[in-house]
């Protein structure tokens, strides 16, 4: 988040702990088998001889929050196995769970990256610190977690800073000022010594200063107040709020721009609160001193896209490798397809990842996929037959390249601790170099089969020895020329 008037800069991640959870993490793209016993244990149901009516119930109940995560719930047919099968997707993220026993929230699900770091840790809060805001997550703006979260953007505690607000103007809130005024006539306060000094003047015998003192609703907390309510105002109508939150809070804010002007703003890093001060307005100032502090409560569920998280994490470490070369990042480019198309073709290609340096490119598609997690040569058809897919996409991509010689990277997850072999344990990325060629003529492909460890930790490392892969198949392309 931008910073503005000395308001401190948001804190977007936080990490994912003391949390009471449902189960063990689930991760993302698996079935997960939850007992009925377990569910009976965590929600404190006694009568084990109505198991099927609690599991119907606990789906029932907890099917809008599952469908926020994309999980679905399926009950097991095996009467000597009850329980719940939870077939997470593609999203990482955390919900609350509702008890059978009550319907109310309890506990929460957390769902992890499959093949990267826990959200538990502060390692991958640290690498979407790192990155920026690239890639943010999306929040739930009713379901509150029971532990503790990823911290939500800062335009949730701003739509509570202007609903209390709202309720705080009808207070008329007065507080006793003082000002000096020049006046004709004298009162119990005015300044003789200033007035024994000018009295010379005979301009000066009746001009007299005085401490008045007065009640008035602008006053300096008040203004202070207002600080606060024209940062609420320009985040809210910032872009970094979801459209549907500026529509419902359009109005109001076009009617509060209207009821200040910049003069009245006076900057602050702390509001004070007064026993004395209204109960709407101490409200209003501890919301105010939220925002100011960044001290937010809030816990909402979140959700993040790994697959499309990872492919983010591709191109900012491929970004950075290569920035002190002459070679040029494209991300995402779109390659159009003209002519006549059905409703089912492609209107364009779209490679995650384009490296060019004069005639020569590298292509690179990221997949959040096992493949380089295998220890097993023999993993069956289904892997095979992904990887070819894989394979094929990224090859056509490369059929631009007017080279001879062409180079293609196809990038996937790794974690070095999955890793016993003692091959490169000083190195934190794994590369399998292939080539294809063809048999009609001199034109060969070098295949790149490149794992990366999709965390925050060596994440320099990780970025130096891309480097290193990058500028050897520069010396090479140009050798090649």
């Amino acid at each position: 988040m931008a910073k503005r008037k000395q308001i401190p800069k948001e804190n977007t991640w936080a990490s994912f702990k003391g949390s009471a959870l449902l189960t063990d993490p689930l991760n993302s793209l698996s079935r997960t088998f939850i007992p009925a016993e377990r569910i009976c244990r965590v929600f404190e149901i006694d009568d084990k001889k109505d198991v099927d009516s609690c599991l119907l119930r606990f789906q029932e109940i907890n099917r809008e929050n599952l469908e926020f995560l994309d999980i679905s719930s399926v009950l097991s047919t095996d009467s000597a196995k009850k329980g719940i099968y939870l077939e997470t997707s593609q999203y990482a993220g955390a919900i609350p769970i509702k008890s059978p026993k009550n319907g109310k929230f309890t506990v929460d699900l957390l769902v992890k990256g499959r093949y990267s770091s826990d959200v538990d840790e502060d390692d991958l809060t640290g690498l979407l610190t790192t990155m920026g805001e690239t890639m943010l997550p999306r929040f739930h703006e009713n379901l509150r977690l029971c532990g503790e979260s990823v911290k939500p953007p800062i335009f949730f505690e701003c739509q509570n800073f202007i609903d209390s607000y709202i309720k705080a103007e009808k207070e008329h809130w007065t507080k006793f000022a003082n000002e000096i005024r020049i006046e004709k006539t004298t009162r119990s306060s005015t300044n003789w010594t200033k007035h024994a000094l000018n009295s010379y003047n005979p301009n000066k015998v009746l001009v007299f200063e005085n401490k008045i003192n007065f009640q008035t609703t602008d006053h300096k907390e008040w203004r202070q107040l207002i600080f606060v309510l024209d940062f609420c105002i320009q985040e809210l109508s910032s872009v970094r709020t979801p459209q549907k939150t500026r529509r419902l809070y359009a109005d109001k804010l076009c009617r509060l721009r209207k009821t200040y002007n910049k003069y009245q703003i006076e900057k602050t890093s702390f509001i004070p609160i007064h026993a004395s001060d209204p109960i709407a307005i101490k409200k209003l100032k501890k919301i105010a001193n939220i925002i100011l502090k960044d001290t937010s409560t809030e816990k909402r569920s979140w959700r993040i896209d790994i697959a499309v998280l990872f492919e983010r994490y591709v191109q900012f470490v491929f970004d950075n490798a290569t920035n002190r070369i002459s070679w040029k990042v494209r991300s995402n480019p779109h390659y159009p397809v003209h002519g006549w198309k059905p409703r089912w073709s492609l209107n364009y290609l779209e490679p995650d990842l384009i490296l060019q340096s004069f005639d020569s490119q590298i292509v690179i598609d990221a997949k959040y996929k096992s493949h380089m997690l295998s220890r097993s040569d023999n993993n069956g058809e289904k892997q095979k037959d992904a990887f070819r897919e894989d394979l094929f996409q990224v090859l056509a991509y490369s059929a631009f390249n007017r080279q001879e010689k062409k180079y293609v990277i196809l990038a996937y997850p790794y974690n070095v601790n999955f890793d016993n072999s003692d091959e490169d344990k000083n190195r934190y990325t794994r590369i399998i170099e292939q080539r294809i060629t063809s048999p009609f003529s001199s034109s060969n492909v070098e295949v790149i089969l490149l794992s990366l460890p999709f965390t925050n930790n060596h994440l320099q490392e990780v970025i130096n020895e891309i480097s290193e892969l990058v500028n050897r198949i520069s010396t090479e392309a140009d050798y090649l020329d």
